[in-house]
């Protein structure tokens, strides 16, 4: 698979091995520097390590064109970067990379769920309480990854909701303050219907809240209200990458202002296989409108199914 989207793409291999490891050395240096920075210069160590997370988080795409496996690894420690960063992009990518090592408690997701809804119906943290991450209420693309995160851990959790309200609200949910807290603010939050442009390819932050709602409900039926958003998404990106391969000089080099694998249709690719199974999203793709994707556009989709089952025939070298 990885040599077909690699032609599909227009891509040299060698040519992505060596961007790979660019991003890799930009993000060791910045983390070397990092070492060096004392305690009181708290705004270069913020830049260091967010230069060092966007870096891992540039190699972790690259190298799901070669090797899924070597991808997690990247993704996971750029994730682990931008969450001490306050960032719920973190968390999804994390979560997205490896579930069997993702160690946020839910009871931290559930309190910064609180926080971004701005609910006041919890009694507040004690001190030997989980911290939520800073300022999530204010940052309203990191909410869209944080509900995506939350149903990822919800339904890794056990949890299957039926409906959203009055679940969020009944006593079977009592006892279980992620679901509680998810529930509510998949409900009533005005990104439920907001256009609000998140991520590389600007979609509407709607998008997002409804993937969410779909992963945490996992009725049969909602794998086919995601592959919905999903074929939107999808044809985005190809668009995206046509224009960026009109400039061949950028594009050959691998420095083409552009997502490669776009973390946002993969993840919720990823996250989608591992709920509901492979096949099933696979499925859903090809029955509704527009599911006839190019090979391009295809592209993201099986970089996160590959993700979610492991490696198949990718190479395994770097």
């Amino acid at each position: 698979m990885a040599r077909e989207h690699l032609d599909t793409l227009g891509l040299d291999r060698e040519q992505v091995r060596r961007t790979l490891r660019f991003h890799e050395a930009y993000a060791a240096t910045a983390l070397r520097e990092l070492e060096s920075v004392g305690p009181v210069d708290e705004n270069t160590a913020f830049t260091l390590r967010a230069d060092a997370a966007s870096a891992l988080r540039e190699a972790g795409q690259w190298a799901l064109l070669l090797n899924p496996m070597a991808a997690r690894r990247l993704l996971r420690r750029s994730g682990d970067l931008f969450l001490q960063l306050g960032q719920a992009f973190g968390m999804y990518l994390e979560l997205v990379a490896d579930r069997s090592r993702f160690d946020v408690e839910p009871a931290m997701v559930a309190r910064a769920l609180r926080d971004a809804s701005g609910s006041r119906e919890e009694p507040a943290p004690t001190a030997d309480a989980p911290n939520p991450m800073p300022d999530i209420r204010l940052q309203q693309q990191q909410q869209a990854y944080l509900v995506l995160a939350a149903s990822g851990i919800a339904n890794s959790e056990g949890t299957v909701a039926p409906r959203l309200r009055p679940v969020a609200k009944s006593e079977d949910y009592r006892f279980d303050p992620l679901s509680s807290s998810l529930g509510e603010i998949l409900e009533s939050s005005p990104h439920r219907t907001g256009v609000l442009p998140v991520g590389s390819l600007g979609t509407p932050i709607h998008r997002f809240w409804a993937v969410a709602e779909h992963l945490f409900r996992r009725r049969s039926e909602d794998v086919r209200g995601i592959a919905r958003h999903v074929v939107a998404m999808c044809r985005t990106y190809e668009e995206t990458i046509s224009l960026a391969r009109t400039n061949t000089h950028l594009w050959r080099n691998g420095a083409a202002p552009v997502d490669i694998a776009d973390l946002d249709i993969a993840g919720i690719a990823t996250l989608t296989a591992r709920s509901f199974g492979e096949g099933a999203l696979l499925e859903a793709l090809a029955e509704v409108p527009g599911g006839d994707l190019s090979p391009i556009s295809r592209i993201p989709v099986e970089l996160g199914t590959a993700l979610a089952t492991g490696p198949d025939d990718y190479s395994s070298g770097r």
